[in-house]
């Protein structure tokens, strides 16, 4: 008899078979916002068509021929550094300020008079001291702004992202091979760095 009752007993403690209820959000909550409630047909996007990445067009105001040429960018990412508080437990992480912004690239191809290379080398040689101070220009004039818009499934513009002070910081440079059978058109890339970027919902 004794014997049955420790055995019940460590039935007791390793599942007593009590219901408990789960915490946070049930199903029919929306995960991170108490007592606000959505049917299972409220719960399903209006949109279900993906984004591909060839849905989207470039456009950099100082240099307009490269939005026809322009076969990749995008849209960069933003981190934020933290300040651990120490605390007798886990520390507690803190905004250490400001964001920081991943470069922009592109990428575009160049056509045969190097006219929209040519356009950043000459950008990036004009903020620079190459030689002497006669191809610098005014630090107002270093600056330009641009846009990736991201188009629908219709091909029509849904989102734009406008970057503020663009800035390049490099322009890749050309490889030339007199031994390819079956050429590719030359690509660049270019590097730019800005303020701050904004995202825009279009109608």
């Amino acid at each position: 008899m004794a014997r049955t009752d420790q055995h019940r007993q460590e039935e007791r403690i390793i599942g007593s078979g009590d219901i408990v209820e789960p915490s946070g959000p049930t199903s029919d909550q929306l995960f991170g916002y108490d007592n606000l409630h959505l049917s299972a047909e409220q719960r399903q996007p209006k949109n279900l068509n993906p984004l591909y990445p060839t849905y989207f067009q470039f456009t950099l105001k100082r240099t307009p021929t490269i939005t026809y040429f322009c076969q990749g960018a995008n849209l960069p990412g933003m981190s934020i550094n933290m300040i651990p508080e120490s605390t007798r437990f886990v520390d507690i992480p803190h905004s250490a300020g400001s964001p920081e912004f991943e470069d922009l690239t592109i990428n575009f191809m160049v056509d045969e008079e190097l006219t929209n290379w040519i356009e950043i080398w000459n950008w990036i040689r004009t903020i620079s001291n190459t030689q002497d101070h006669t191809e610098y220009i005014e630090a107002d004039q270093h600056y330009s702004d641009a846009t990736l818009s991201l188009l629908n499934s219709s091909m029509t513009p849904k989102i734009r992202v406008e970057f503020r002070n663009i800035i390049p910081t490099s322009i890749s440079a050309l490889e030339f091979d007199s031994t390819v059978s079956n050429p590719d058109p030359l690509i660049a890339t270019a590097t730019f760095r800005y303020t701050t970027y904004e995202i825009t919902k279009l109608s």
